[in-house]
């Protein structure tokens, strides 16, 4: 960590953008900093082999079928009949 200090958890400061300038403070549980603290270093060890393999790989090349939303068909097979 910085300056080889260990940081050992995760707040929020929540500040209201007008008068009176209220806060809250929100805290992260530990278990959610744990899963922080994997996910770094899962993403760390993925940008190694990149760096190491010269390989960096992005989406497949392959086309994909999206859809709208199953209410929108519903309002299409009301204005059909």
């Amino acid at each position: 960590m910085p300056g080889g200090q260990s940081i050992n958890g995760f707040v929020f400061l929540v500040v209201e953008r007008d008068p009176p300038f209220e806060f809250r403070i929100f805290e992260l549980p530990p278990q959610a900093v744990a899963e922080g603290r994997e996910a770094i270093r899962v993403a760390k060890l993925g940008y190694h082999t990149c760096i190491t393999q010269n390989h960096w790989p992005g989406y497949e090349r392959v086309v994909e079928e999206i859809d709208i939303k199953p209410w929108h068909y519903k309002h299409v097979q009301r204005e059909a009949a």
